[in-house]
């Protein structure tokens, strides 16, 4: 009987232990829609104007969702995608790191907004030299908390650096241009100066690339930023079926709290 009554609680226990860690449902939501609607990898994210002549204004950017990374526990995924270090959604996200992502899924007429907190990793070269941008970069990189969101054991200049390998090389190329959103002498004909494709990093370090070209890589990977999101609240909605579902999902400690309301 003792040993029954053993076995039933290390049951018990392995049950719960395998609940607490599984991914939220939101996660699993969107998992499946991307693989019905593989073209739906574009969200929209808003962050919070650090600009004081325009107090609590949002500005939103388009951005490309560059996937998940669950390291310390599939219950709490984080939302990887990238930036120039150089461009006020930095500074903003350096005053204010609450931003909110609106995601819609054509495919399968789903909706997701997900609020949370944005983290960014320059590059250390960015955030020590002295550049535009270098004040913010250096901010953001010492305040970045990767052992927290990731423990001690990832490499997050390494993940840094494989996104930015797996980007297309006009992608990559678009990290060599001058300073987003600064004015532009002689036009838009002055663009055509601007490098079309770069390698990715890879190539430079193995040698396989050198010269000019090289070096346009190696500053296009200098102003690349990482760009993690840690969400806390999902509003999930399903307009695909009859009547629509909405739920939201709430972040509290370790696990999601669910919560069906009207669409």
């Amino acid at each position: 009987m003792t040993s029954r009554v053993g076995q039933l609680r290390a049951h018990l226990n392995l049950a719960m232990s395998t609940s607490s860690v599984a991914q939220p449902l939101w996660k699993s939501a969107i998992d499946n829609a991307l693989k019905k609607d593989k073209e739906a990898t574009v969200y929209q994210l808003a962050t919070i104007s650090s600009n004081s002549t325009l107090s609590l204004a949002p500005h939103v950017r388009t951005h490309v969702h560059r996937g998940f990374l669950s390291p310390l526990t599939p219950a709490q995924p984080l939302l990887l995608t990238t930036t120039d270090i150089r461009t006020p959604k930095a500074a903003d996200i350096a005053s204010t790191p609450a931003v909110a992502i609106a995601w819609w899924v054509a495919g399968t007429q789903e909706q997701f907004r997900i609020s949370g907190t944005a983290h960014i990793l320059p590059s250390l070269e960015a955030a020590s030299s002295g550049g535009p941008g270098s004040t913010i970069a250096k901010k953001l990189r010492d305040e970045f908390p990767g052992e927290r969101l990731a423990g001690k054991e990832c490499d997050w200049d390494g993940k840094r650096k494989e996104i930015f390998d797996s980007l297309s090389s006009h992608m990559r190329a678009s990290w060599a241009r001058p300073v987003p959103g600064t004015p532009l002498p002689g036009g838009y004909a002055a663009a055509k100066e601007w490098p079309e494709t770069l390698p990715g990093l890879s190539d430079v370090d193995g040698g396989t690339v050198t010269g000019t070209v090289a070096e346009q890589a190696k500053g296009a990977f200098r102003n690349f930023a990482l760009v993690v999101v840690e969400p806390t609240e999902v509003d999930y909605v399903e307009l695909g079926i009859i009547p629509n579902q909405r739920t939201k999902f709430r972040r509290e400690g370790d696990g999601w709290v669910k919560e069906i309301v009207v669409p």
